[in-house]
Parts: structure tokens; sequence; C-alpha cells
């Protein structure tokens, strides 16, 4: 049964079989045969094939995605204490926005391996939206991110307050923006609309990148006053151009370290911010 619960998960993501058989180095007759395998079993249509290429999920196949997730997570966790239970070691991946894994994750790591020393931690850095988009797929333990994400099988923790500057020439008619999906592209957006600002707009995906043009004093761009050095003028906005860095969860996770990870940190950074780490 777990291997139909994994074929049904790889259809779910790609919306494809073709893509599912290369995936699982398998067949497409046989893919085909593993949902239908998987429907008798559970006595209902999970996908609804429109055409030879298109893959529609009905509410169904919504309702037992988050949950074949789990099921797997779980058996793959139990499969690995029972092989080696005195080293078992857990993996722990954190997927943190630009922000977040700069200026944010390195105060909380050294802690966090201190506290769970048979957690073995991994950082993978992507914008805001894709961090949402990798805990939904349970491809991330835990994730830190600085804009607001919607969805309903992830908990969403406000766990520290970021202050927004105008960074760079004041007179610069050019404005640094990040890609669609950041947190901070959508802080400035909000900013340049509430001012009615239409200025100059260059695109540049990486803060690094952003920052170096800031110090070199070309453009003017919204960014965390965490991220500002001696080399970069700034200015202080509206006090309501503050936001908050979120820690997710997934809201249904069998690991206990897990929870233990998420419980350790809501604890540990207002302990950091009273002693002005941050």
């Amino acid at each position: 049964m777990l291997h139909l619960l994994h074929t049904f998960v790889s259809v779910y993501e790609t919306r494809n079989f073709t893509h599912t058989a290369e995936d699982l180095f398998l067949s497409q007759p046989t893919i085909s045969a593993q949902i239908k395998k998987l429907e008798e079993h559970l006595q209902v249509e999970l996908f609804i094939r429109n055409g030879k290429q298109e893959i529609i999920p009905t509410k169904e196949a919504v309702f037992l995605y988050p949950r074949a997730l789990q099921i797997i997570e779980e058996w793959e966790d139990t499969s690995q204490r029972l092989k080696n239970q005195e080293n078992f070691r857990l993996q722990c991946i954190v997927g943190c926005s630009h922000t977040c894994a700069v200026y944010f994750v390195p105060k909380l790591l050294p802690h966090l391996v201190k506290q769970f020393p048979n957690v073995d931690f991994s950082i993978k850095l992507m914008n805001s939206e894709e961090v949402g988009q990798q805990m939904a797929q349970n491809k991330v333990s835990i994730g830190f991110i600085e804009k607001p994400e919607r969805n309903e099988a992830i908990n969403q923790t406000p766990i520290y307050e970021d202050e927004l500057v105008l960074a760079g020439d004041e007179k610069s008619q050019y404005w640094l923006l990040r890609e669609n999906e950041s947190g901070l592209r959508f802080y400035n957006e909000i900013y340049l609309r509430e001012n009615n600002l239409l200025p100059n707009v260059i695109f540049v995906d990486n803060n690094e990148a952003i920052l170096a043009l800031l110090k070199e004093g070309f453009g003017r761009s919204i960014i965390s006053k965490l991220a500002i050095t001696s080399d970069i003028s700034y200015q202080e906005i509206h006090e309501h151009h503050l936001r908050h860095f979120y820690l997710l969860t997934h809201k249904a996770v069998f690991k206990d370290v897990l929870r233990e990870i998420a419980a350790f940190i809501e604890i540990l950074v207002p302990h950091l911010q009273e002693r002005k780490i941050f």
C-alpha cells in the first residue's frame, strides 16, 4: 500500500502520469494501474483524466494528499529508528527566506545544535513563497519567512518584529526590487503604492546584489534594518512599516522532536532579543 501512496503523491504534485513514471522509473501503464488500484481500495475517484495530459485532482485527492505525506513520513521515520535505534539521527531541513537566512537564523542555529545534538540541521535558501510551497509538500521540516503565508496545512507563528527602512540615495530615480515571490518585494510595493511613487524599477533577484548597489550609492529600496551597514545611508519610515518574521510548522507532524524544536525556538527568540543579540 505504501508504494501506491508514493505514486499518488507524485501524480498529485506533477499533475502528469508521464512525469511521475519518469520520476519513479516505472512505465506509464504501471502508474495508471497503481492509481486505479488505490482508487478501488479507497472506493473513490482521485483524479479526473481530462484529455491525454491534463490531470485534475478530485476533492477526495485534496483530502488524501496531506495525510498520505504524513503516513509516508511516519513510516520512513519508524524504519530509520528500527534500523539504528542507538545511533538514530533526525534530519531537520530548515527552509529560509533570504533575509531570515542571512540575519536571523545564524543567531539561532548554534543554540539549536547544542540543544538537539542528535539532529542534523540543513538550511535551504529560497524566497518566502517557495518556503511555503516546500512546507506544503513536506520537503522542508520548519520554515522562516518574512511575508504572511496562507496555507491550511501550515502553522504560522510571528516570532520577531523586523524594522524596515528606506535605504539608498534619496534623490535617486531608480528603485531596486526583488522578484514577485519575495517578502521584500511585497513590502516595497506597499510603500510605493502608499506614497504614489512611480520610479524607474530595476529588478534584482538577490539581496546581496541590492546591498552592493546601495553601497555604491545607486538606487533606493526598502530593506531590513538588520542589513544596514555603516556605508549604506538610510532613513526610518512610518512605524507601520514593521513586519514579522514567521516560524512555519506543519499542522500535522508525527516527529516529536520537530515539535520540540519549534517550541524551543519560540522560547529562544525573546531571550535573544532581551540580550540584544538581534
